[in-house]
């Protein structure tokens, strides 16, 4: 829901929190979702900090 009260359209937005820690079955559901694109908004610093 956004802050005004709206919803978003079903299916177009996913939100992860660290996809470098996927299991083999995630990966088979992730590819399944048939993601178009990831956008990363962590700043520089926080990439830096989660690299495995």
């Amino acid at each position: 829901m956004t802050e005004n009260g709206e919803k978003l359209k079903e299916g177009v937005l996913f939100r992860s929190e660290d996809l470098s820690k996927l299991t083999k079955q995630d990966i088979e559901t992730f590819r399944q979702l048939n993601i178009k694109a990831i956008c990363d908004l962590r700043m520089p610093s926080e990439q830096k900090s989660k690299v495995s």
